[in-house]
């Protein structure tokens, strides 16, 4: 009998090492699973983060591209306005100012010597007690009015619009801004500031 109770003693002590081995294993293959379970997430998130850039680069290249479509359409719109209209002589901003070109025109159709000759005319009672916007209406006005140029100073605009492709009328505008700024000037308001046209 003492054999059997030498086996059941076996059988008994290898079954608590199996329960001792279940009990340290079972917790560490718990512990592996979660830590491929880990492995497997920060996989799929790296991967999601990887398809995310892909995306975003994508989604960039075509902004870019985008960009340079509008670019090149505003260059053409650009060039279809100076070949339909003439490069501008007035930016139309608030005050009105010159342009490098109305600069040009100016220049070339004399407008210095015709603003001096009519300032000291009867355009300054036309302009008392005015405000600026109301002093460059009366300019432009009277800028547009061929009665106000002498045979001379009409050639002159006439050969500049000739030249240059415009309008008489356009030439005339240029003129009428050079006069309100000297007017503006004379009676103390202050002329717009000139800055760098394009």
């Amino acid at each position: 009998m003492e054999s059997g109770w030498d086996w059941w003693e076996l059988i008994k002590g290898g079954l608590l090492v199996v329960a001792a081995l279940c009990g340290v294993v079972v917790p560490w293959e718990k512990l592996r699973r979660a830590d491929q379970d880990r492995t497997k997430a920060q996989g799929r998130w790296e991967g999601e983060v990887d398809a995310d850039r892909a995306l975003f680069k994508d989604f960039m290249e075509r902004v870019d591209d985008s960009i340079e479509q509008v670019k090149s359409d505003v260059n053409e719109v650009r060039t279809y306005l100076i070949e339909r209209f003439g490069p501008l002589r007035i930016r139309p901003q608030s005050p009105l100012q010159l342009t490098m070109f109305g600069e040009e025109i100016s220049e070339r159709a004399a407008a210095s010597q015709w603003v001096s000759r009519v300032v000291g005319g009867n355009i300054m009672h036309s302009v008392k007690a005015r405000d600026a916007y109301e002093i460059q209406k009366i300019c432009f006005d009277y800028a547009a009015d061929p009665s106000h140029y002498n045979k001379e100073e009409t050639t002159i605009i006439h050969g500049v619009a000739y030249e240059k492709g415009l309008k008489a009328d356009e030439v005339r505008q240029v003129l009428a801004i050079v006069l309100r700024d000297a007017i503006l000037e004379r009676t103390g308001l202050v002329p717009p500031h000139k800055e760098e046209a394009p």
